[in-house]
Order: C-alpha cells, then structure tokens, then sequence
C-alpha cells in the first residue's frame, strides 16, 4: 500500500531495510523494464482535449472530469501509488548491502467489458458524443430506433435499425501504471551501499500521459549550532561522482565507551560514488535526482551516460560541478549550479549580515566537456500500423539551466532542447522547441559578487518543426559584431541569431569593473557597455525549422528531421531581448552602470511581426531598428545613474542619435 514514512535520528544509524511500494495487481505481460510486449497499440486521443481554449474531458460538448472522478475504486487500486519514505540524520547516513527502499509505482489491470457511449443526430449524420463539438445544432440522441406511419390506416411502427446499431462494442482490457513515490535522504555524510528503487510502468493506454515520475533527493546537509536562525550547513562536503567505484565498507554500528556512535572511514566521507543507473529506466528507475551539495563537487567522468526517462529531470547543485559525460532526458529538465560562495558565508550574511561579499578562489566553475551531450530534446514517435516502436508522446523539448560563476561549454558539446515528432496514420505532429539558458559572471546567491566568466563554444540547438526554442544568454558583457576589448566581454557574430533554429533569444549582462575608473565629460564616470552592438554590424534573424523525411519507406516507417529554412510569413518571426544590467555593492552602492549602445550604421531587422526589446540603465541608439507590424520596446533608467555626487542637470538615459531609425512600418509579405 501507499503511505509514507519518515525517520529522523540526530546520530548516525544504520538503515536496514526500509520498503514502501505500490501495490501490483493481475498477472501482466508488462515487464519492469517498461517494455510492452504481445499488446497492440491503440491511442485515442479524443478522451480529453481542448476546445476554444476549454479543456474538456469525456465529450468537448461539456466538461465531465466530476462524473470521472465518482468512479468507484476499490482500496486496492487507490493504493497502487508509491509513496514517500525520508530519512534525516545529523551526522551521516548509512544503507549496509542488502538494504532497500523502493518506492516503485504499482499497476492496475482495467478488465475488458462491452461498452456503449452516447451518439447524437444532426442532419441525418451520427456524432459520438467524443466527437461532438458545440458549434452545431444536433436533433435528439440516437436510439437505434427509426419510425413509420400510415396516414391511411393511423398505424405507427419502430423498427431496431439493422444498418445503424446503437455502438456496444467490447472494450479489451489493459494495464495503467501508477505514480512513483520519493526517496528523501539527508546527511552530512552519506554511505549508500544499499539499493533505492523507484521505478514505474506505463500503458498501452498511456502515451500520451505517464505515470508520474519517482522522485530521489540526496542533501548532505547538517545542522550548524553557530547560526540558530539559519542551522543548515555542510561540515564534512564529499566529492560525488557517477561511477561504480568500489569504497571502504563502513562497519557495523557500534559505540565507544563514551557512547558516541563510531565515525564513518574518511574515504567514505570525503566521496559518494553514484551508478548512472540510479535513474535509467532499465535500472533503479527514478525520473527525477536532486543532488544538493553547495559546498562539495559534482562531477561526471568522460563515457558515462545518465538518461532519465521521458519528462524526468537532474538538478546538481554543487561548488565546482564537472561534466565530460552526457546528460539526456527527452522533454525533461536540467538543472546544473555551481556556487562561488560557501555556505558557511551565506548562512553568516543571512544571519549577522555584515561583510562586503568577495569572490572565493576555486570554486563557482561550471563546465561542460567538449564531446560531452546535455540533451532534453523531444521524442521521435513511430506510430503508425507498420511500426514495432513503443514510445511515449514525448514530443516538447524541455529545459536546460546552467548556473555559475564560471561556466564553460568547451569546443565539440552539444547542448539540445529541440523539440521532437510523431508520425501517425503518415500524419506528423511536431513539438515545440524548449529553453537553454546559461547564467555566469556572478554568485548565484550574491549577485554582486563580480568577476565570473562565460565561456561558450559548443553548439546550442532549438529547432522545431513548430515553434523554436528560447535561448537565454547571462555574462558580464556582450559584444556582437568586431573584436571586443577586455577578455571578460563574450563575442557574438550576427549570424548567431540566426543559428540553432532559436525564435527568441535574450542577452542579459551583469557588467564588468575596470580596475581604474574612467571619468569622462561633465565628470561622469564611464563604463565598459554591457551591450555593444559593433558600428555597421547588420543583425537579421531568420529563424530556421524541422521537417520530417521518411528514411525507410515500408521498412518499419522509420524517419529522418531535416533542417529547413521556410519562406517569411510561413516561418516563426525571431523575438530580440537586449539588457545591460547594473551592479551594487551594499557599502559604495553603484559599482557598475548599465549601459547599452547601438553603433553608427548597426541594424537589427526581423522578419514581419518580429519583435525587439533593448533595456538598460542607459540605451545610446546610433543605429537602425526594424520590425514591420511588430514591437519595438526601449527602456532607460528613471533617474541617471551615479556613483559620485548628485546630478545637477537632467541627464539622458535614452539617447537617439540623428542617424537612429525605429520603424514597425507593415510590409507585403
């Protein structure tokens, strides 16, 4: 049954073996491995849907998710969920070999019966009431029945129509997989020679919707006495890497003569060796692991694999975290930090807040290898007749976040939230591109904390065959156009815009502090642009697509997604963002100003109902902006921003220069 346990113990203790699982029910061809085998696959899509922008459950005539959920249901089949188990200790956290907690989802067998629904009348036509749409006017609900009269005799007879039956057809039966639970582990110091399991199951009848994923959460975290209000720290961080590592058994428990519990063996605390299979479905079969160790390292070595199931997601949080391996969730989340600041220091500024933040050495770095795939791109779906293929309907790519002081996507990786395809009945079906985003140049809690690094030499994808993805860039300064000045600043080509099938990028600077100030006229100070688009740079995104080819026609229906460029009007017009943000220091205040500029003779033109947004604390437009039946959006400070004395003047945060040109004129396309 389903239910949940929790344990919290201030020492450690040995966990022997803890089991929470869903239940099963019935004898099932569906093995554990997720496989289905010896069922047809049928898909009606029909059962729920949208309609005017109305969800709808059972008939789009009107909403009757209420009457689904007064199904009867015995106790076997609401505990068939796994549930969630948590185990807290203060100082570490033992499983010995043999120990196990599985929190796995359970599995329903729904038994086949014959079945009749609702069919209604209009203009001579039969609707199911699944296929029945309000914007018709229907003459009753079909009986089966048809009428004659004699107007000689006044004799009226119903007759069973032969031809047009009421609908009874028997419904087979199949197999529906429940929610997953969650394993909750939190210890300064961890020994996992134990097993956790979580998987589960899905359907023939459950492509389109999952079961929900289980969750797994390892926080080496204890309780730190010095800061009352905020106790949380980590005194003894380990060094987590994914491989199968052999590591020092730790002992029985015991206790000395003064009845302290024996510590665990150094190498035990120092590293945490993890399998890769810890969230493969093949394996313990988790869709979802957190890994929170803010003062310790994540990393994962070169040749090692980690893919979650569809719609799973990896959130690392560490000090330095290291990846030369690949990480794959179709249409999932990942979420990669790394900490410049300790712990420790963040809890004392929360706690006494004093002190001027400064940047700590070694830690804050973020890197991708080169060779290395983060990839949460949809599925590819087979699913017509011909095809032998059991995929779920994953088809949105999904998300990738990375976060650091310092982060590098070498030369040779690849990071991919393009959006997949289904081809059914030889009808394709694409899905939407998703999101990447890369933050550096600051401390992920102290975001004035300056001085970090962005590094981006891989390859960044967001094609769609239907909308393209999002692509969210952070770094001290941008540069687009020519060749930048300071070795902080990132360098950006025109065609940048133009590449990895994006239809909405965004560019956001923290800024950079020179070493020596600058004063220029009037006594202002000057510093370096956040964004600086490059005099005469000519930026003109088009936004290139997917499109699906079969590759082995008759041979199992297999296909091929191809770039392509569509002609304007058919294709996603790009969407710019643009902004130069500040920085303040919580003893001088202003310690960088955001300034955007536009060179002389820069252009940005998008295609028709393109859109562009430039923000900063100042914006000098010396350029051309177009974007024909679109928006353009340009915002400065309220007040001119100063580190020095008060203004004594009205100063400008937005400037156009005499060769400035903002059109959204229409055009003929």
């Amino acid at each position: 049954t389903s239910g949940s346990v929790s344990a919290d113990v201030p020492i450690s203790r040995q966990l022997l073996n803890l089991e929470l699982r869903g239940a099963e029910f019935s004898r099932s061809p569906l093995q554990r491995d997720g496989i289905l085998r010896g069922v047809p696959i049928t898909v009606d899509s029909r059962v729920h849907g949208t309609y005017n922008g109305f969800s709808w459950v059972g008939t789009p005539l009107g909403d009757v998710r209420g009457y689904v959920g007064l199904i009867q249901r015995d106790v076997a089949e609401l505990t068939s969920a796994g549930g969630n188990v948590s185990l807290v200790a203060g100082e570490s956290l033992v499983m010995q070999p043999g120990a196990k907690v599985d929190v796995s989802g359970g599995l329903v067998y729904i038994q086949g019966g014959t079945t009749q629904t609702t069919r209604l009348i209009a203009g001579g036509s039969l609707f199911d009431i699944k296929d029945a749409t309000p914007d018709r006017v229907y003459d009753g609900i079909y009986d089966g029945m048809f009428t004659t009269e004699s107007t000689k005799w006044g004799v009226t007879r119903q007759f069973l129509s032969p031809l047009a039956p009421l609908g009874k057809r028997y419904e087979p039966g199949y197999y529906e997989g429940a929610a997953g639970g969650s394993v909750t582990l939190n210890a300064a110091s961890m020994a996992l020679d134990g097993s956790l399991v979580g998987r589960t199951i899905n359907g023939e009848r459950q492509l389109e919707d999952p079961a929900p994923l289980s969750a797994v959460t390892l926080s080496f975290l204890g309780d730190d006495p010095t800061y009352p209000t905020v106790p949380t720290f980590s005194p003894t961080p380990p060094s987590v890497i994914f491989a199968n590592r052999t590591l020092p058994q730790a002992g029985p428990f015991s206790i000395d003569a003064s009845g302290n519990p024996a510590a665990l063996p150094t190498a035990r605390k120092t590293t945490v060796s993890l399998s890769p299979s810890l969230v493969s479905p093949d394996g313990a079969g988790f869709g979802f692991l957190t890994i929170n160790n803010p003062d310790g390292e994540i990393s994962v070595p070169k040749g090692v694999t980690i893919q979650t199931a569809p719609k799973g997601g990896l959130n690392f949080s560490g000090s330095n975290v290291s990846i030369a391996g690949d990480l794959i969730s179709p249409g999932g989340a990942l979420h990669l930090t790394a900490n410049n600041l300790s712990l420790a220091y963040v809890n004392q500024q929360n706690d006494i807040g004093t002190g001027s933040p400064v940047a700590a050495n070694g830690r804050g770095s973020l890197t991708i290898g080169s060779g290395s795939t983060l990839s949460v791109a949809g599925l590819l779906v087979d699913q017509n007749p011909s095809s032998s293929q059991y995929l779920l309907s994953v088809l949105d790519g999904g998300s990738i976040d990375l976060r650091g002081y310092d982060v590098t996507v070498n030369e040779g990786s690849l990071l991919d939230a393009s959006g997949g395809a289904r081809v059914r009945n030889h009808l394709t079906t694409y899905g939407a591109g998703g999101h990447i985003s890369l933050n550096a140049g600051t401390d992920t809690t102290f975001t004035s904390v300056l001085g970090g690094h962005l590094s981006l030499a891989g390859e960044l994808r967001g094609f769609s065959g239907a909308s393209g993805g999002s692509l969210s860039l952070t770094a001290p300064s941008f540069q687009i156009g020519g060749r930048a000045s300071h070795p902080d600043i990132v360098e950006l080509s025109p065609e940048f815009f133009s590449t990895g099938g994006f239809a909405s990028f965004s560019l956001n600077s923290v800024g950079i502090i020179r070493t020596t100030p600058v004063i220029g006229p009037g006594g202002v100070e000057s510093y370096i642009p956040g964004i600086y688009i490059a005099p005469g740079t000519r930026i003109r995104p088009v936004v290139e697509s997917l499109f699906a080819i079969p590759n082995r026609l008759g041979a199992g229906g297999s296909f091929d997604m191809l770039p392509l460029v569509k002609a304007e009007g058919l294709r996603t017009p790009a969407s710019l963002s643009f902004s130069a943000g500040s920085a303040n220091d919580p003893v001088v205040g202003l310690v960088v100003r955001g300034d955007l500029v536009v060179g002389r003779g820069a252009s940005i033109e998008t295609d028709a109902l393109g859109s562009v947004q430039l923000s900063g604390q100042t914006v000098n437009l010396l350029g051309s902006i177009t974007a024909p039946g679109g928006v353009i959006s340009i915002n400065g400070a309220k007040s001119f921003p100063t580190a020095t004395s008060l203004p004594t003047e009205g100063r400008t945060t937005v400037y156009l220069g005499s060769s400035a040109r903002l059109s959204t004129a229409g055009k003929v396309v």
